[in-house]
């Protein structure tokens, strides 16, 4: 596997490059010694180079063009027969009601002695990097308690929603190539209401984004904002991450516009993933540092729950962790995301336990290449965006495993 560096200025870890300078390549000609018929060969070398990348560039231009009609074809229909109230000032961009959104754990929690099959099963993608619907290069993604899933496809330019089952995903945001028009998206964390409004991280384009259900365009909410992650609490305030300022915000329910309010005292290193838990403690990953940090509401200064031993494969070690959950007992599940594993660290522990992945990375069934993101179903199912598979994976939880002592009973898990 190759090694991937962050571009300068990004935002979010999975925009990479591969820090390979020998991929350039400089044709020069020395004035002493002029071979015409090399000379030849090479002039028509690069045209037919030139050709073949135009065609390549008006093909993929046709693509987009017949998907976009597409869509705009079916939003027109919706809209058409369907009425959307857009909230006003004085209200929640989105619903503050605890129901509305999606946790990332399952309500009666992951019982303690929980595992999970090693191999998954593919729900979204698998079919390789391209702008197909039944494709993604995706960096996040959120699951609602219907077991859609929403995937934030940045390189694609587009946000993708997938029913449970489908083969293809339906594009509802986007897909209109990179640009800072209101059709247009770099989408990175988002959050999905009940009745299917949307925030999205717009990063590159410095603004939240809201886009309602059959929507041709978004509207921008806050600007002059960077960020990553999203996520609501209980109460239905938002909390964001701003990776390059090194910190978190917060907005009150009903007051979504604006600066917001910092809550995480000091510059954090590149925090990146971000979870809230049900006494409103934030956690976030720091990617640079290696570590999850917790903030308990109106701490001053946080601590480390997870890493803290330096970067490394060891159990006791993480290397760029992403995204992260913690569920009912406090432990924290987190996405070690450049040892391609997931681990598990239960409260107070030193060291930590697989869960899915190894260290070596791969395609198999049982291996992750550069996961991106995380989340539970409402069964306990484990699912993992595997970036540079293009797939996002589902490990099944094992029932067997949780026993009628645990917070989850056997016989309350019911496996989709």
């Amino acid at each position: 596997m190759s090694n991937f560096d962050i571009i300068p200025n990004s935002h979010h870890p999975l925009i990479v490059n591969n820090g390979d300078d020998d991929d350039l390549f400089i044709i020069t000609n020395n004035p002493r010694k002029t071979n015409p018929l090399k000379k030849l060969i090479l002039i028509l070398a690069v045209c037919t180079v030139s050709i073949l990348i135009l065609i390549s560039i008006a093909a993929k231009l046709i693509v987009i063009f017949k998907q976009r009609s597409m869509n705009s074809r079916t939003n027109q229909n919706l809209t058409s027969t369907t009425t959307f109230t857009i909230p006003t000032t004085k209200k929640p961009i989105l619903s503050s009601t605890k129901d509305s959104f999606s946790p990332s754990i399952p309500v009666n929690g992951i019982c303690a002695n929980a595992t999970w099959e090693r191999n998954a099963i593919t729900v979204v993608g698998g079919n390789g990097m391209g702008i197909n619907l039944n494709q993604i290069y995706a960096t996040n993604f959120y699951i609602d308690q219907s077991d859609t899933i929403y995937v934030s496809d940045f390189w694609n330019y587009r946000v993708l929603k997938w029913n449970k089952g489908a083969s293809n995903g339906i594009l509802i945001a986007g897909g209109n190539g990179p640009g800072n028009a209101s059709n247009q998206l770099y989408p990175l964390g988002l959050v999905v209401d009940k009745d299917g409004t949307m925030l999205i991280c717009d990063e590159r384009n410095y603004r939240l984004q809201r886009w309602l259900p059959g929507a041709l365009d978004g509207q921008t909410v806050i600007s002059d904002l960077a960020c990553s992650n999203l996520m609501y609490d209980g109460e239905g305030s938002l909390y964001a991450t701003e990776s390059l300022k090194g910190r978190v915000l917060k907005w009150s329910p009903g007051s979504i516009k604006g600066s917001g309010t910092i809550v995480t005292n000091g510059r954090l290193d590149f925090p990146h993933g971000l979870f809230v838990d049900r006494d409103r403690s934030i956690y976030v990953t720091e990617w640079n540092l290696h570590t999850v940090i917790k903030w308990p509401v109106g701490a001053t200064i946080g601590m480390i729950v997870a890493g803290g031993n330096g970067q490394g494969p060891n159990l006791n070690q993480l290397k760029n962790p992403g995204a992260v959950i913690v569920d009912q007992s406090g432990t924290v599940y987190v996405l070690d995301t450049s040892n391609n594993r997931v681990v598990k660290w239960p409260k107070g522990a030193t060291s930590g336990t697989l869960v899915v992945g190894d260290i070596n990375g791969g395609s198999q069934a049982n291996q992750l290449w550069f996961p991106g993101d995380l989340s539970f179903d409402r069964y306990g199912n484990l699912l993992v965006l595997d970036f540079f598979n293009y797939r996002i994976q589902k490990f099944m939880i094992n029932r067997i495993s949780c026993d009628a002592k645990s917070p989850m009973t056997a016989t309350s898990i019911i496996s989709k």
